[in-house]
């Protein structure tokens, strides 16, 4: 699924084509490879989103139609967050208010 947070730009996502490979040995790869990248390395900004999504032929108006579900899905996001805080909250209050049945039982 894409990625819900982008804000410039819609999201895009990994597929699943692949070319064929030889196999390798997994040990070797893992002695020669480059140290992992970080979380930021990862980013596409806006712009080369927008670029590579073109490219693909998609049209303006299905960008923008992306965008605004992102804004939804955004939206509904934050209200779930804030729901759950509310019950936390809520429950944090009780627990409080409320004696504890070992206590009560003492």
């Amino acid at each position: 699924t894409d990625h819900p947070s982008p804000t410039a730009a819609p999201p895009i996502g990994l597929g699943w084509d692949y070319d064929q490979e030889e196999p390798f040995d997994v040990d070797a790869y893992e002695n020669s490879r480059a140290p992992p990248r970080s979380k930021r390395e990862f980013l596409v900004p806006s712009s080369r989103r927008w670029e590579m999504l073109r490219l693909t032929g998609t049209s303006n108006t299905d960008l923008m139609k992306a965008c605004e579900e992102v804004k939804e899905r955004q939206t509904q996001r934050r209200r779930s967050l804030r729901r759950q805080q509310r019950m936390e909250l809520l429950a944090s209050a009780i627990r409080c208010i409320l004696p504890r049945r070992k206590d009560k039982q003492q």
